[in-house]
């Protein structure tokens, strides 16, 4: 997953631009990159209102200076400039924005515009996390969890997650219940990672939805249930999730939840194997072997 870092609507009265930069917003993710939010597509910002901006921003305006390092950032009215991104996050950040905190976080953490530094980067994903940074929340979970910039501490991590997943955030929620499955952090407890993988999958969160088949198959946390397994699994591959994906292969060729059908498994293994699914792979050769 990649870093999350936050945009922001350009609209079309500079006033109102200005305002829309108020604050807003398995197994533990392995990956040390983090998600994108992208709250609205942005449109190219005039020259004129661009001029505006650079003034706010150059009289201490914090919201214009977040503002500005995101146009820098994306090259929206200006020429995109990584360093000149970094320049007026950081003047926003030290001012306490927590949108400009979370994003030079993310530049410290990717290296752009500046130095990679994980420590800095989690100690400003700490500012705007305590701040009620939704995004930075996630990131400082994420930097907790793998370890980065600081020594892993999954107890810190699911206090974070938990933050994220009680305010509704479906991939928190999935986090959160990979820590009770798995016993990350705290002690495993199925039921509880059922509620928080099921919460997630009603958003439509297809790594969810394919932790709910996985439980229900299993009978983790709930009776075995092979029928809403494959119900979650469906949900998911149809989202192109490779491992539900593979389930549903599984399911065909093994007739769990209705008759067996080789040429669906052979559809679903295929799906999984074309993302790289190495099981998926593996079983789709054997059943060509088996059935050719």
């Amino acid at each position: 997953m990649k870093r999350s870092f936050i945009y922001f609507s350009v609209l079309c009265s500079f006033c109102i631009l200005i305002c829309a930069c108020s604050n807003r917003n398995k197994k533990i993710e392995s990956s040390t990159e983090q998600s994108t939010t992208t709250n609205s597509v942005v449109s190219d910002i005039p020259t004129d209102y661009c001029q505006e901006l650079v003034d706010l921003a150059q009289q201490g305006d914090a919201k214009a200076q977040c503002m500005l390092g995101f146009c820098y950032e994306a090259g929206q009215g200006v020429a995109k400039d990584m360093s000149e991104a970094v320049k007026w996050y950081m003047k926003a950040a030290e001012q306490g924005n927590s949108i400009a905190q979370n994003n030079l976080a993310v530049c410290y953490a990717d290296g752009r515009g500046v130095a990679q530094d994980f420590e800095e980067a989690l100690r400003y994903y700490r500012l705007a996390a305590e701040q009620g940074e939704l995004e930075a929340q996630r990131n400082l979970a994420r930097c907790y969890a793998q370890g980065q910039g600081t020594p892993q501490n999954l107890p810190e991590a699911v206090k974070w997650y938990k933050v994220v997943a009680e305010q509704g955030h479906a991939d928190g929620q999935d986090n959160l219940g990979n820590c009770y499955l798995n016993g990350y952090g705290v002690p495993q407890d199925y039921k509880e990672a059922m509620k928080w993988f099921r919460k997630s999958a009603e958003q439509g969160h297809a790594d969810a939805q394919c932790n709910v088949g996985f439980m229900y198959q299993m009978g983790f946390g709930v009776d075995k249930d092979i029928d809403e397994a494959v119900k979650w699994y469906t949900l998911a591959a149809e989202q192109g999730h490779p491992a539900a994906q593979y389930e549903m292969g599984i399911c065909y060729a093994k007739g769990w939840s209705f008759s067996q059908d080789i040429e669906k498994a052979a559809y679903w293994l295929e799906k999984a194997a074309n993302q790289g699914y190495q099981r998926a792979k593996d079983d789709l050769k054997l059943l060509k072997e088996q059935y050719n």
